[in-house]
């Protein structure tokens, strides 16, 4: 990565390329016992499954790519 003019003053993350997270693909997923917590576009879900109650869902913004730290624009 070349700083010029065009891009001088900018962050090494705000320039470099998407990684394969930025772009949906792969998705992020973990399950562990009752939540399981995954990757819906640029939003993060969170769905806990309690025993005796009904499942509840968290949607959760995400400004920046959770595995290259790259800011995620629309």
């Amino acid at each position: 990565m070349k700083v010029t003019g065009k891009n001088w003053g900018r962050s090494i993350r705000e320039l470099q390329e998407p990684c394969e997270y930025c772009v949906g693909s792969p998705r992020l997923y973990e399950q562990v016992d009752d939540l399981t917590v995954d990757q819906v576009y640029q939003t993060i879900r969170v769905m806990v499954y309690p025993e005796d109650k009904k499942p509840t869902c968290k949607y959760i913004k995400m400004k920046y790519c959770p595995m290259c730290g790259r800011e995620l624009k629309k």
